[in-house]
């Protein structure tokens, strides 16, 4: 899928089209999880925060701005946020740290193969 395929769908999104949702995510999921898994190097952990994003991504798709980027940058930018905030959590908690890797969503971008890059 194409950054103007996913346009579309976050447009249906914003309005409350689950199906639109349900299109997102099976078309970005896998992304946006190996994303969160590089950060958080823990299946579980790396699972959460997908399904805490998606949730970010349902109530604030009328929030995305096209000039900003792509809308698989947007996305990948709250997976990011999500997966530094628990980082955080468990760090403030004094709890087991996680790894954490500082990455861009180019960077990001750049470990996808050529065909997943068009999603």
């Amino acid at each position: 899928m194409d950054n103007s395929e996913n346009l579309h769908l976050l447009g249906k999104i914003a309005t409350g089209d689950r199906q639109a949702f349900e299109q997102l995510y099976a078309a970005t999921s896998s992304q946006l999880y190996a994303v969160s898994l590089k950060i958080l190097g823990k299946k579980d952990r790396a699972e959460d925060t997908l399904q805490e994003a998606f949730i970010r991504i349902w109530h604030n798709a009328g929030e995305y701005t096209p000039g900003r980027g792509t809308v698989l940058t947007w996305m990948i930018s709250i997976v990011r946020y999500r997966a530094f905030d628990l980082i955080r959590y468990h760090k403030v908690r004094g709890e087991e740290e996680l790894e954490s890797e500082e990455f861009t969503a180019a960077d990001e971008l750049q470990d996808l193969s050529p065909e997943q890059k068009k999603n």
